[in-house]
């Protein structure tokens, strides 16, 4: 990016926004075709690019988890974020409206987190008030009406009612099993509960072992085998159908594992408090950028996709390195 100043950044930015443009058609084209009964088209293309499909059929709210472009729908749906910021940033209308779509068809919750936690820093940053106090109250009834379908769902007791359910309250069954697996030991048989989970399992861990919670070990420690051994996360598979894929997944609690106390003290630095000291009118969408890749990394390591690291390495650049003009 070295190349790139103030001179010809615009261009350039053209050229980044061209590709976020087919990245949002093409998984727009996936989910809809994949809803009418095309699935097969994708997986079959999908085959020779990823070597293993996980669930290749499995669906949240009504919809098929998309491979998109990154071959990984959490990916993919914090890349449709990058460009929701730039179509928003640019004030095109239209492709924000598809940008958002496709940050809903992408399935992801860390997309949906990591849209609304920005959504807030946004309102921050510009300081609206007003609208951080009115948005505060719909979350206040949202998570009023959320609570209420939990406990709904909770206490069905017929399998054809369950089955009836609305998408909306598997989705808050989801959610809820999360915390139940992430907190708790169920009994597979008797489906008792003995809060020694692989939460208490990590707390332990560093409590025995503290020089460890000091450094950690890297990003690149999410592509050895032994990621998920600490917890063992995958002896709660049995719980899998009635939790289904997320509730499985513990990767936050090898954060701290990765990064350690003085990783996370220095991504908080690099990517919220001195992008937030050097945040202007021009370059508010790079700092959203940066905020967005260290909120969704809480839930997977987005930096193992290429794609995804284009995009927040430019913003790197262009909040500390880019030059004002050709001859600096």
């Amino acid at each position: 990016y070295f190349m790139i100043n103030k001179d010809n950044q615009y261009k350039f930015e053209n050229f980044l926004i061209f590709l976020l443009k087919i990245s949002i058609i093409y998984t727009i084209i996936e989910q809809v075709l994949s809803l009418v009964g095309f699935r097969e088209i994708f997986l079959m293309y999908m085959q020779g690019v990823i070597y293993e499909i996980h669930n290749a059929y499995s669906t949240r709210l009504g919809m098929y988890r998309p491979f998109g472009l990154v071959g990984s729908p959490h990916i993919l749906g914090v890349l449709h974020v990058i460009g929701l910021i730039y179509m928003f940033y640019r004030k095109d209308r239209i492709w924000m409206l598809l940008s958002f779509i496709a940050v809903i068809f992408s399935t992801s919750i860390t997309a949906y987190a990591v849209l609304l936690v920005l959504f807030g820093l946004y309102l921050i940053y510009t300081k609206q008030y007003l609208i951080i106090f009115v948005s505060i109250l719909l979350a206040l009834i949202l998570g009023i009406y959320m609570y209420q379908r939990l406990d709904y769902i909770l206490g069905i007791q017929h399998l054809a009612e369950y089955a009836d359910a609305h998408p909306f309250d598997h989705f808050m069954l989801q959610i809820y099993g999360y915390y139940e697996l992430i907190v708790n030991v169920i009994d597979p048989v008797t489906y008792v509960r003995v809060e020694s989970g692989p939460l208490s399992l990590v707390a332990n861990y560093y409590t025995q072992n503290p020089e460890e919670l000091i450094f950690g070990k890297g990003m690149m420690y999410t592509f050895e085998t032994r990621h998920y051994d600490l917890v063992q996360i995958h002896n709660y598979e049995i719980f899998t159908d009635k939790y289904t894929q997320e509730s499985s997944d513990f990767y936050i609690l090898n954060f701290f594992e990765q990064f350690g106390i003085i990783g996370i003290l220095l991504l908080i630095l690099n990517f919220f408090i001195f992008p937030y000291f050097k945040m202007n009118m021009h370059n508010i969408h790079h700092v959203l950028i940066l905020n967005a890749f260290i909120i969704s990394t809480l839930h997977y390591s987005p930096a193992e996709s290429p794609i995804l690291m284009v995009f927040v390495a430019y913003s790197i650049y262009c909040i500390f390195f880019i030059p004002k003009t050709r001859h600096q």
